[in-house]
């Protein structure tokens, strides 16, 4: 076997692992929303790190809303969604992707506990 192909085989192997471990962070630069709102404290778990959240910070994929007794939070969506997350209650963005000029759509979250307010 020629030994050029084989280490243009394993630089093109190693492009390509590099490309696709890089591509889930793009997604996360770009906020799904804003906590416009905030009434009481809140927390955002970001890849494990707590951070307290002031009014007009971004929420961005995977990101975990936490707020405590007497909270509500405003989220304003990239897509003109709004929901308001309640009291005591954990809501986690697990995927949102608004594009309309490529066709591409994704809104999901999971609401551990709590309550939470959809307009």
């Amino acid at each position: 076997m020629n030994p050029r192909i084989v280490k243009t085989g394993i630089i093109v192997f190693f492009m390509l692992l590099w490309a696709a471990a890089a591509w889930p962070e793009q997604n996360r630069t770009e906020p799904a929303g804003i906590v416009k709102t905030l009434k009481g404290k809140a927390y955002i778990y970001r890849d494990d790190i707590k951070i307290k959240v002031e009014p007009e910070m971004p929420l961005l994929e995977k990101d975990t809303l936490v707020t405590k007794k007497d909270t509500h939070a405003g989220i304003v969506f990239s897509d003109g969604t709004v929901i308001t997350v309640g009291p005591e209650s954990v809501f986690e963005m697990t995927a949102f992707v608004f594009k309309p000029d490529e066709e591409l759509y994704d809104f999901s979250f999971y609401m551990e506990k709590g309550s939470a307010i959809y307009n």
